[in-house]
């Protein structure tokens, strides 16, 4: 349930992770934008809605269509309470610093877990800048491939073509989180570029 700002209110719902655009369908969106290239980090791992009430703290544990999972049935289940158990502590303690009082956090399930989006309202992401500066030094988060660029022809080229660091399956987000509209859904300004078969 959200109230008028969008902001999650009583304990929220599991979200769904949104759809990623293809790279040249995103690019008319960004021109001009500073972007973060990412190591492709697949599609799939488990998120948790994390809210806060003074002392009080609730969580719920889902996979990325914003289902909840049970962990002791679930094929990876030992594997995420492990994680949660070395580090939710340390992330509350972050959400409490910077004033954070709910939030579904993503994380991929790829080769090691990493912490890959944070979301703080109905329509709305922490930036990967800051993503980065608040929990890298927690837990593992989204790689990046790159330093941030600007989206212009001649880099638009390097990535669409997988020149230099670009070589390989590559995510992109801007520095500043944004949203487009398709199909009457609200998408971020992420995109994919897809180069070797992966799920």
């Amino acid at each position: 349930m959200a109230n008028k700002s969008g902001i999650l209110t009583d304990i929220p719902s599991l979200l769904a992770y949104p759809d990623i655009l293809e790279f040249k369908e995103l690019t008319k969106h960004i021109r001009g934008k500073l972007i973060y290239p990412i190591k492709y980090y697949g599609l799939d791992g488990f998120s948790i809605v994390i809210y806060r009430d003074k002392e009080d703290v609730c969580t719920r544990i889902g996979d990325w269509d914003g289902n909840i999972i049970n962990l002791e049935k679930h094929s990876k289940g030992p594997e995420i309470v492990e994680y949660l158990n070395e580090n939710l502590r340390a992330i509350l303690t972050i959400m409490k610093y910077v004033n954070i009082p709910q939030a579904q956090y993503y994380f991929s399930m790829d080769k090691d877990i990493r912490l890959v989006d944070v979301r703080v309202s109905i329509n709305k992401f922490m930036g990967p800048g800051m993503l980065k500066e608040l929990f890298e030094k927690t837990v593992k988060v989204q790689e990046l491939i790159a330093k941030p660029i600007l989206i212009n022809d001649e880099n638009v080229s390097l990535i669409k073509e997988g020149q230099g660091p670009f070589k390989g399956n590559v995510i992109v987000k801007t520095s500043y989180f944004g949203t487009v509209e398709k199909e009457k859904a609200l998408l971020p300004l992420y995109g994919k570029v897809i180069r070797n078969a992966t799920r």
